[in-house]
């Protein structure tokens, strides 16, 4: 390969790389956005990984019913014994010469928890109920990161759609100025009118500025959140709202709310972990329950057991039993403890009914803006019917000479508003929508 052709090739691939990474069209639904944001998404990767650290707690937890089992050895050299007939001096020595020095200790111990007045259940239970909590936390957060996101799909939707307004009108404007001009030169407009237009059309030119910087911004912060290459550009549903949200009873929704809202469901499982609290503080009042076995082997002894020879000799025995272990204060301590938590769960649950309260008024809040916006984008929709036909027919009359530049100005302008506040209607009633599912825990 010569020279030239590798520099050729080293161009090509060059400019593939360039074009790959300037722009990329995706086309992206509203589904396919939500898949993304749970692959890619740090921020709901940082609360899945509280999920995986409450399970882990709960096995902790669970693992307190398994037996505790021990395994103690030691070994040491004894250097000397003494048996004292007062504290003046040690007249007897105890270490022979023919006494082993050397000792050794081995014991193998478990014990197994039989009852303890609940606490091992409730502080299992209460890292079940952690674990729960963690799950509903991370659901929650993936419904705010969608709110969000939709919040931006649906501005970017209908800010594409500003764009085609804008750049329809400034269509339409180029147009007007051209016949204005034609006018002119029969002397039949005044040079001031194309004046006035082109100023119009400016106005519109920088309406058009600021919608492509507002979806180059929006389109970036989505790029980020999602996880795509960086010069990625989105290309929203175009029939978002050829088929418009059905308008179900606030009822429906209500009963959806309390069935399924996350807010709520965290305040009730919050309430059964103040109950299970309350039951843990009340065990302390109760005894402590416990079977235990052992095996030992000691040796060497030093001393013998009364009729027995066992100097120098190794002992081994072992051992089962139950034991009862009972903490006296706690008859005066515990009944304070068992207060506090008796006021924590009443708080708990009255905070439970409060945030059925909040949720329910958000929910009426949400679903009458949801069926206001229907009514506001139909009355946009006769706007936008009104202003085109007045636009149409001041455009003759002017042309005709009958109106002033002024009329035609205020026609276009009222034109362009009717527009843009119909496609702002279209918005309103996707976003008031996905509110309700976000409450409703259906995003």
């Amino acid at each position: 390969m010569n020279c030239k052709r590798a520099f050729l090739l080293i161009i090509m691939i060059l400019s593939m790389n360039v074009f790959s990474f300037l722009g990329q069209e995706m086309s992206l639904s509203i589904e396919q956005m939500f898949e993304l944001c749970d692959q890619n998404s740090r921020n709901l990767k940082l609360s899945a990984t509280e999920i995986e650290k409450a399970q882990q707690a709960t096995r902790v937890a669970q693992s307190t019913l398994s037996p505790t089992i021990g395994i103690n050895l030691s070994a040491n050299y004894l250097g000397g014994a003494s048996i004292p007939k007062d504290f003046s001096g040690y007249d007897y020595q105890v270490i022979a010469d023919n006494m082993n020095p050397y000792q050794f200790n081995f014991a193998l111990e478990a014990s197994q928890v039989l009852y303890a007045g609940g606490a091992l259940s409730s502080q299992i239970k209460l890292a079940k109920l952690d674990a729960q909590i963690a799950e509903l936390a991370h659901s929650d957060n993936r419904q705010a990161m969608r709110l969000l996101l939709v919040g931006n799909y649906i501005e970017l939707y209908k800010l594409n759609n500003y764009k085609r307004v804008y750049e329809k009108n400034i269509e339409l404007t180029n147009k007007l100025v051209t016949d204005i001009r034609n006018k002119q030169t029969e002397g039949l407009a005044l040079k001031n009118d194309i004046t006035r237009y082109e100023l119009q059309l400016q106005s519109i030119e920088l309406g058009l500025i600021q919608v492509e910087n507002a979806i180059k911004i929006i389109n970036d912060q989505m790029v980020i959140t999602l996880g795509l290459p960086r010069g990625t550009e989105i290309v929203v549903a175009s029939n978002l709202l050829e088929e418009l949200p059905l308008l179900a009873s606030e009822a429906d929704w209500q009963a959806s709310a309390e069935e399924r809202n996350i807010a709520i469901k965290k305040a009730e499982l919050g309430s059964l972990q103040a109950e299970e609290a309350e039951h843990l503080a009340g065990s302390d009042m109760k005894p402590t329950i416990a079977a235990f076995a052992a095996t030992r082997l000691d040796g060497t002894i030093i001393d013998a057991l009364p009729d027995m020879n066992m100097v120098n000799s190794n002992f081994h025995y072992w051992y089962a039993g139950i034991g009862i272990n009972y903490n006296l204060s706690s008859l005066y301590k515990t009944n304070r403890k068992v207060k506090e938590a008796r006021f924590a769960t009443a708080q708990a649950r009255e905070a439970a009914e409060l945030v059925k309260e909040e949720i329910e008024i958000a929910v009426n809040v949400a679903y009458t803006k949801f069926a206001e916006s229907f009514d506001i984008y139909n009355t946009q929709k006769k706007s936008v019917a009104l202003a085109a036909e007045n636009y149409d027919v001041v455009n003759k009359r002017y042309m005709n000479d009958l109106v002033l530049i002024t009329d035609m100005l205020d026609a276009t302008t009222e034109k362009l508003n009717a527009e843009l506040q119909l496609e702002n209607a279209h918005a309103t009633i996707l976003f008031n929508y996905f509110k309700l599912c976000h409450l409703t825990n259906q995003l």
